[in-house]
């Protein structure tokens, strides 16, 4: 059974929801989540590199990413 990304979160004492979340935000730019994160650059590559193995999603395509930021939007409204 597959855990929700706040129960993940809290089970391993990571943050890789909001990382996600600004990730796709800022459309992929690991620039623009660090500086909005204030976390040097490696450690979001380390931190998204995690995020997609636990995923099992790379990320690199539109369909991939828009389905996640879907996700995030249907999680707001409810």
């Amino acid at each position: 059974m597959k855990t929700s990304g706040k129960i993940y979160d809290r089970d391993n004492g990571t943050d890789y929801l909001n990382f996600l979340r600004f990730y796709l935000k800022y459309d992929g730019s690991v620039q623009k989540v660090a500086e909005e994160t204030f976390v040097h650059r490696n450690t979001i590559n380390y931190q998204l590199a995690k995020i997609k193995k636990i995923l099992g999603n790379n990320l690199k395509t539109f369909e991939e990413r828009f389905k996640l930021i879907l996700a995030f939007e249907i999680k707001d409204v409810l």
